[in-house]
């Protein structure tokens, strides 16, 4: 997002302001090396609404914020501080360091309160998150541990839960009653519990009303269900005591959405033989979903094909252990879990996510895995493995339910000792 001053005197505040911001973590600011807006970077529409929020209340600083040319920025860097100076200086070269020999290249240099001696300038993240960055590049190349590896101390910072639900709650399409004990188990553990799954939110319904869970987030992040909600202001209009919901999206962008989806479904059923919409797509709201493995069977060239039709209708797609999902807009399961935290709780999920954990099972989880440092995978994750850029750290014996009810017994235990 492009930042943009709504009166003089925030030319002062809002840097220092915003370098705070992006040393906590909350925010990524950047400055181009040819003059002009700073911009903003983050993952999901959430954390630009609280920066503009708390510049505003703690510094001061009207700001606006307005959409820009740039969907992501990349952290350049070499073996040695030597290496990673050259790349910088053949930056600056290729951008034109003397102005007007302006080539193409936009530059942007992270803006950053005073860094220590030995710290390089350059570095875009805040050292927790490089640190997080690091543990996750190791994590993508070592094998996944067993679970009895996980340590005492780790589990024991543990203050929330986030899982998938289908092949990770689920066992052969439903949820035992054993795994819902899991889930009561954590929760009287005094643990947060948040399932996040690409099923609709249609479908989420009744398990929100009835799982002792603080909510669910349905539909890849977009949409949430929840008893807690009753004074959020993100569209909560219910009476109290109500299960309500609430979206990512406005209303006008949802509706504008959905028509494109729909004429995205019927191209793919269409052209790809074999396809057809998942048999939830009625309680579906903000995403579409091709079924590949509930309820019928769609090899591997054609699941692809469904990911390349989608993605050339500019939309976002993931492969879940059952279905195919498409949307539109920047919302995901990491974007959900941080949108869900501040909704309901009022906190940055970015300051915590070391006292989180995530449990999955498939191909549509390996975001959440990278992000986590604390992350399980049931058993029945194995099958994915040769496909996980991403893995779990840890992962338990036992398939589906029955391995999310081993997790939840190495938590809940620990917690209420």
């Amino acid at each position: 997002m492009t930042v943009l001053l709504k009166e003089p005197a925030a030319h002062q505040a809002a840097p220092k302001g915003l370098a705070q911001l992006g040393e906590e973590g909350a925010i990524q600011v950047f400055r181009p090396e040819a003059g002009g807006a700073m911009l903003l970077g983050a993952v999901g529409q959430l954390q630009f609404e609280v920066v503009q929020h708390r510049l505003k209340g703690e510094y001061d600083a009207d700001i606006r914020l307005e959409g820009c040319q740039y969907t992501g920025a990349r952290w350049i860097t070499a073996d040695t501080p030597q290496g990673t100076a050259r790349i910088y200086q053949c930056l600056s070269a290729a951008h034109g360091a003397r102005r007007g020999r302006h080539t193409g290249l936009s530059v942007y240099q992270p803006l950053r309160r005073a860094a220590g001696a030995r710290a390089f300038p350059q570095d875009p993240l805040p050292s927790t998150a490089r640190t997080r960055r690091l543990g996750s590049a190791k994590r993508r190349l070592s094998a996944m541990r067993p679970l009895l590896d996980w340590p005492e101390a780790d589990r024991r910072q543990i203050i929330g839960v986030f899982t998938d639900i289908d092949d990770t709650l689920t066992t052969e399409g439903a949820v035992p009653q054993s795994t819902v004990s899991a889930l009561a188990a954590l929760k009287a553990a005094g643990l947060h519990v948040i399932p996040i799954t690409g099923r609709p939110v249609g479908w989420s319904e009744p398990f929100a009303a009835a799982w002792p869970v603080d909510a669910i987030v349905a539909e890849n992040g977009a949409v949430a269900l929840s008893f807690r909600n009753q004074k959020c202001a993100f569209g909560n209009t219910e009476k109290p005591g109500a299960l309500s919901k609430i979206y990512q999206q406005d209303a006008a962008t949802r509706a504008g959405n959905f028509a494109r989806m729909q004429a995205v479904a019927a191209r793919i059923v269409r052209e790809v033989p074999g396809a057809m919409v998942s048999q939830d797509s009625v309680g579906r709201e903000t995403d579409i979903a091709i079924d590949h493995s509930e309820f019928t069977h769609l090899p591997s060239d054609q699941i692809a094909q469904v990911v390349q039709i989608m993605q050339s209708e500019g939309m976002n797609a993931t492969v879940s252990s059952i279905h195919i999902n498409g949307w539109f807009g920047d919302h995901n399961k990491l974007a959900g879990a941080r949108w869900i935290v501040w909704a309901l709780f009022g906190r940055d999920l970015s300051l915590e996510m070391d006292r989180w954990v995530y449990v999955g099972d498939s191909t549509n989880d390996q975001l959440m895995f990278e992000a986590f440092a604390h992350s399980v995978g049931v058993a029945n994750i194995r099958r994915f493995e040769s496909e996980l850029t991403h893995l779990p750290r840890y992962i338990t014996p036992s398939e589906r339910g029955q391995g999310f009810e081993e997790f939840a017994q190495a938590l809940s235990t620990l917690a209420t000792q």
